[in-house]
């Protein structure tokens, strides 16, 4: 299975008044609800999973594309992990990937 976490710094969200709280997360709940993602709230973060489908990792990665080239969303992010499960054999063990701190690294 594969999932994305995301937790936005809704302080910085509002003070910096560029944007509404729920501007944001209303934009990034369309992106993934328009390719049938399902939506968690874990820990004060959000959770999108697939559904085991084989356009899963495809529509991540086209989510992710977007995603790196919004300003809005990389300034803003706090969290931003690609978590698969696929080479493991326990179903609730994770791999991770840092998203924030790779494409950060890459604008820089």
């Amino acid at each position: 299975m594969i999932k994305m976490i995301i937790k936005m710094n809704q302080d910085k969200i509002l003070r910096d008044g560029d944007y509404t709280i729920d501007q944001v997360n209303s934009t990034i709940d369309r992106i993934f609800a328009e390719k049938g993602m399902e939506k968690k709230e874990v820990d004060g973060r959000v959770e999108f999973c697939g559904h085991e489908r084989t356009t899963d990792f495809a529509y991540f990665g086209k989510i992710m594309t977007g995603l790196k080239k919004q300003s809005w969303f990389i300034d803003n992010a706090d969290t931003w992990l690609l978590c698969s499960n696929d080479d493991t054999d326990d179903p609730l063990v994770y791999n991770e990937e840092d998203l924030l701190k790779h494409y950060k690294l890459t604008r820089a």
